[in-house]
């Protein structure tokens, strides 16, 4: 890819930058919740899939100057809502909330390994970006054609001319294809280089919320355990820099967490709309993304959480959440789209027959001994590492509330 003026590239990365941080930090100014570079991307990233939707539903082109505008106003009227509430100041850390760049500055005799570690996702995300088996098909073939077409009119496709833009039979909600339309809108071109930064913003958001569960609930300790464990997992460290959605799935997790365990320890509306927006940016991934607005309710009724939190949750997660299976059932007769849910739902013949041949190749692929012994040699080289981070956070936990006693 041949870059464009130095002047120039610098004023599309801030451009791209400012887009993925700048709404996220407003929203969170106006709910008095802590601002962080990783928060912000997470609440810019579901702003960005509410502006996608809304361009989708109005007919309105989606292009660098739509999505710019839009992303404008919503950080202008946040910030305006802000200024008007009598509150604190949000942009200080609460009491006991963990400084945003803690991992970096509280690792002490860690830091260097720390450190090495950062060093090798930098140099493997530069060197390869979008390094998964289907991006170019799927996660970044959508957002290429949304800027082409200016529309997601043609998806789920459904007509023969929908499927010469996208093949694939499936509905998956768009959020990472408009996390990657609006990079590659403010780089001016599709290459996988302007998807770095969202990349790189989600490992750092894996680490930051982290280091904000573990140091409250066991202390720094625990907190340097739990992201150098993250750390050394190649698993998670491979699903975030592949470019699809399980970098986003393991954020929207981990921020439930984080926002449950905050309301838990101070209730306050603010948090639970906070797990509401992590549960809607978990539902912009996958099919099965309702999954995790459940998750999270079903989290609040267990810590019997009263009907104005459950209100607060319900009016931030849900609308987004079933704002595209609607539209997908809606235009199709499935919310799922390629998912028939155990016969009762319509979905296209050929791609049933497609699945059902390769639940048949699977079933032998099940069959062969080499296969369970391929999986215990992965597992022994994985689960260890990742095991090790959840077992130390434990022990942690434990020491700490003998030491209280």
């Amino acid at each position: 890819m041949e870059m464009p003026a130095p002047i120039w590239f610098c004023l599309r990365i801030a451009l791209l930058l400012a887009g993925l941080l700048a709404p996220g930090a407003a929203l969170l100014r106006t709910l008095r919740l802590p601002r962080s570079p990783g928060l912000s991307f997470c609440v810019s990233a579901v702003a960005l899939y509410a502006v996608v939707l809304a361009a989708t539903l109005c007919s309105i082109p989606i292009s660098l100057g739509s999505l710019a505008a839009a992303l404008s106003v919503v950080t202008l009227l946040a910030w305006l809502g802000a200024r008007h509430a009598a509150a604190p100041d949000p942009g200080a850390p609460a009491t006991g909330e963990p400084n945003w760049a803690a991992p970096l500055l509280r690792m002490g005799p860690l830091t260097p390994l720390y450190l090495l570690f950062w060093a090798v996702i930098f140099f493997r995300a530069f060197n390869e970006p979008l390094a998964g088996p289907d991006v170019e098909f799927r996660w970044s073939h959508l957002a290429e054609q949304m800027l082409r077409h200016g529309s997601l009119d043609f998806y789920p496709p459904r007509t023969a001319g929908d499927f010469l833009s996208y093949f694939w039979v499936e509905s998956i909600p768009p959020g990472v294809a408009s996390l990657y339309a609006w990079a590659y809108a403010c780089g001016g071109n599709t290459s996988a280089f302007w998807t770095i930064p969202v990349v790189l913003l989600q490992f750092w958001t894996l680490h930051e919320l982290l280091w904000r569960i573990a140091e409250p609930f066991a202390g720094v300790r625990a907190a340097r355990f739990a992201c150098l464990a993250a750390a050394a997992c190649p698993l998670l460290n491979w699903s975030v820099l592949i470019g699809q959605e399980t970098g986003l799935t393991a954020v929207a997790l981990l921020g439930i967490f984080f926002a449950l365990q905050r309301w838990r320890n101070a209730p306050a509306l603010r948090w639970a709309a906070l797990a509401g927006l992590f549960a809607a940016l978990g539902a912009t991934t996958r099919e099965y993304g309702l999954a995790f607005p459940a998750f999270a309710f079903t989290a609040l009724l267990v810590l019997r959480a009263d009907r104005r939190t459950l209100l607060a949750f319900l009016a931030t997660g849900i609308p987004l959440a079933l704002a595209w299976p609607i539209r997908t059932a809606i235009l199709t007769g499935n919310p799922f789209y390629s998912l028939d849910v155990g016969g009762w739902l319509p979905v296209n013949s050929l791609f049933a027959a497609w699945l059902a041949d390769h639940r048949a190749a699977l079933g032998a692929t099940l069959a062969d001994p080499g296969f369970w012994r391929g999986l215990a040699r992965y597992l022994g080289l994985f689960a260890p590492l990742a095991l090790a981070g959840w077992l130390a956070l434990a022990v942690a936990a434990a020491r700490g509330r003998r030491a209280a006693r």
